[in-house]
């Protein structure tokens, strides 16, 4: 041990003697106890509201897992002390000493963001928004959601890259890469991230971007939870008024037409940087039906534009929300659009535009609904989207010269009952996916991170240069693997191959 932990155990032990009924109601030990000590009701345990309302606030049933302790630091300086305290107790006892790092909590698998026996960091009281004096950045705690900071912008005319859903948190979002209504034009969302604000492994409080931790500022985009923890983010800014856009709602029976018109909308010649959408093809079982949900943006207040008319001609339709409103207003819709205290998975793969993939994909998906049907709570989805224009400058490890779709298969149900049914379908069919893509000579290697399951390995579909740069970052900032040993959710770097 060494001699700074030795000095830390010493402290412990001195506050823990010095407060023994302190210690004594809270009920715990290791690094509860020494958190405890040092951040007092930041601390919070299985018994307390604090605690409770934490755990119950996981969007996904999947993710309320039991921690030790929940953390709810306020500032960089709060996660340095976290993590220095999860340091000094690793050595002897790295059971306790495993931890989670929670943003939003949206992710729909058990330990992404919350772990069970150990510690999870609640970063949501750390969701600051402030704009700099000359409007072209806005600062913004990462524990904050994305409605708070288009709120925030909106009255200036103003926003940033962010999610398309109300409720999201920015961290997980941002370093898993980020999808945003801007993004045919600008990118994934990380690559408009001018600074990061980082707690290291040794506690060390640093800025990554690109003049300084140039290394570090390039992996944390895409690279998740690997390098340290993101307690703020230095977004840049866009002037952006109103604009197009809603839910177009079909029945099922259109589908090969929505299938026509998505393949159209992915040709080049009618490409428009404005224009961004997902097809939702899906079956819904509190209805016993098939039916599609078309997300369509615009980015300018233009109604129906080219980009969009070959859906918008599509009849009949069931519903029609498309309009000119703001980007407050297109976020809360999209999250009324989704299931409410639920069961997830999402899992995806991407490939690009073919003649007949789009039909061949969905049928396969198709063939999978009759043994789903009678699962309890069941909405099920078949999502296409167009992959964001890509920039240089992140970890994600993509050609910029392709224009590739990304497939989503989205679930929700609501019984534990039914996970191991709904996991077995969703692999077989997410393998015949790709084995179809890779035979029409479509398939590309990258998943999404954000909507990757458990089962995949996003950062290892990065690719072999890539994820060479990402150990090599690690290795550097983090010498001991705290973040690949005691931060056992999410996804992890890939192994090297052996040699």
């Amino acid at each position: 041990m060494s001699p700074a932990q030795s000095f830390l155990r010493s402290i412990v032990a001195f506050l823990v003697a010095v407060s023994p009924t302190v210690a004594l109601e809270r009920n715990a030990s290791g690094p509860c106890s020494a958190l405890s000590s040092a951040l007092h009701d930041k601390v919070s345990f299985s018994n307390e509201i604090t605690y409770q309302d934490s755990i119950s606030s996981y969007f996904f049933q999947g993710a309320r897992l039991s921690p030790t302790c929940i953390v709810s630091p306020t500032s960089a300086s709060d996660v340095s002390t976290i993590i220095k305290s999860m340091n000094g107790f690793r050595e002897d006892d790295p059971k306790s000493s495993v931890f989670a790092i929670r943003s939003g909590g949206h992710t729909p698998f058990a330990g992404a963001a919350n772990v069970d026996g150990g510690v999870t960091i609640d970063l949501r009281a750390m969701d600051d928004v402030s704009i700099d004096a000359n409007q072209s950045l806005v600062l913004v705690g990462a524990g904050s959601i994305w409605d708070i900071v288009y709120g925030k912008l909106q009255p200036m005319n103003l926003t940033v890259l962010g999610a398309r859903v109300a409720g999201l948190g920015v961290g997980g979002f941002l370093t898993g890469g980020g999808i945003s209504f801007f993004s045919p034009e600008r990118g994934f969302a990380c690559d408009n991230i001018v600074n990061m604000e980082v707690v290291l492994a040794n506690g060390k409080i640093v800025n990554a971007n690109a003049q300084e931790q140039p290394d570090l500022f390039t992996a944390l985009k895409g690279g998740s939870n690997n390098f340290g923890i993101v307690t703020r983010f230095d977004l840049k800014t866009y002037s952006q008024g109103d604009f197009w856009g809603g839910f177009l709602f079909f029945p099922g029976s259109t589908a090969d037409q929505q299938l026509l018109a998505f393949g159209e909308f992915m040709d080049r010649r009618f490409s428009d940087p404005y224009a961004e959408m997902f097809c939702a093809i899906g079956y819904v079982g509190a209805t016993e039906s098939f039916l599609v949900s078309n997300g369509m943006y615009y980015t300018k207040p233009t109604p129906n534009p080219r980009a969009f008319q070959p859906f918008t001609s599509i009849q009949p339709q069931l519903g029609n929300t498309l309009r000119i409103s703001n980007i407050s207003d297109f976020v809360t819709e999209a999250a009324l659009q989704q299931a409410i205290d639920s069961r997830g998975l999402w899992v995806n793969t991407v490939f690009n535009p073919g003649r007949t993939i789009l039909q061949d994909v969905c049928s396969l998906w198709n063939s999978t609904v009759g043994s789903l049907k009678n699962v309890s709570g069941i909405s099920y989805f078949l999502i296409l989207q167009r992959l964001p224009a890509v920039l240089p400058g992140n970890s994600l490890g993509l050609d910029t010269s392709e224009s590739s779709i990304l497939c989503l298969i989205s679930i929700t149900w609501s019984k534990a009952r039914d996970d191991a049914l709904i996991n077995r379908v969703i692999k077989a069919l997410i393998d015949d996916i790709e084995k179809a893509t890779t035979s029409a000579g479509l398939f590309r290697r990258y998943k999404y991170l954000n909507y990757a399951a458990n089962f995949q390995d996003p950062i290892g579909s990065y690719g072999v240069k890539s994820n060479a740069n990402l150990r090599l970052v690690g290795k550097k900032y983090d010498p001991t693997g705290l973040f690949q040993t005691n931060v056992p959710g999410g996804f992890k770097l890939p192994k090297p191959n052996p040699a």
